[in-house]
């Protein structure tokens, strides 16, 4: 399949769930809502992100992620290839620092140079080499990435993300994929960035009742301590740094 193809099926697929978000994404639900929060935290944490940074968010969707990132004071620019999700995160939005773009992130717009680039769950979806590349071309030097995404080795995400008939029951676009942390290490390292680091982050999943949401994240220390158990989480953060010269 040709890129081009994929990517209309990336915008087909942001139509359909523009048109039912709760049905695919849910953030309604508690847990999704707490797990977002320490997402964010982590993404924040890891680019560096504070009140001057100027950052670009990749893969904006409605918005959820963007609103936690404003909450920095820091000057926005989100963009996701779906024109509907990005009308939607318009229609959301409540904060200045804030605008939002159709983009697409594996040929980035002279947009500006950025402090940070960051996205939740978002390469999975994309180019993953193509799209390092793009962000090396508009980070400004010493500017820092970092992206939220699955791990192919946490079972659950190997089986959704390789049977079709299950992915198009959990609602995945067709062409999603997801990272084994090796490798995606690799594409990091051959588009230039320092200061790699790929890791480990959560074992929680956003369908559990609160309470056992919460259970799972407070165990969340000690699996992600254990070499072999960690191994086995759901998502990997990943992040670098442009070098200074």
């Amino acid at each position: 399949m040709s890129t081009e193809e994929r990517k209309k099926r990336e915008v087909e697929h942001g139509k359909k769930v523009a048109s039912d978000v709760n049905s695919y994404w849910n953030y309604g639900s508690p847990a999704k809502q707490k797990r977002a929060d320490y997402r964010a935290s982590l993404l924040i944490s890891a680019a560096g992100i504070s009140r001057s940074s100027r950052v670009l968010e990749i893969g904006c969707g409605t918005g959820e992620y963007t609103s936690r990132l404003a909450q920095t004071g820091a000057q926005i620019t989100a963009i996701d290839l779906s024109p509907d999700l990005v009308r939607l995160a318009e229609e959301n939005n409540q904060f200045p620092n804030v605008r939002f773009r159709v983009g697409d992130a594996e040929h980035l717009e002279p947009l500006g140079s950025f402090d940070a680039i960051v996205g939740n769950a978002i390469l999975h979806h994309l180019d993953a080499a193509k799209t390092f590349s793009q962000i090396f071309k508009v980070l400004a030097p010493g500017g820092r990435f970092a992206f939220s995404e699955p791990n192919m080795l946490n079972p659950q995400i190997m089986v959704q993300k390789n049977v079709p008939p299950i992915k198009r029951l959990l609602g995945d676009s067709p062409d999603e994929t997801a990272f084994f942390r090796w490798r995606v290490r690799a594409q990091v390292e051959a588009a230039g960035f320092s200061e790699v680091r790929v890791e480990n982050v959560d074992f929680t999943h956003p369908s559990l009742p609160l309470p056992v949401y919460n259970l799972a994240y407070a165990a969340n220390p000690l699996l992600l301590s254990l070499p072999l158990v960690k191994e086995f989480s759901g998502s990997l953060l990943i992040s670098g740094q442009k070098p200074r010269s």
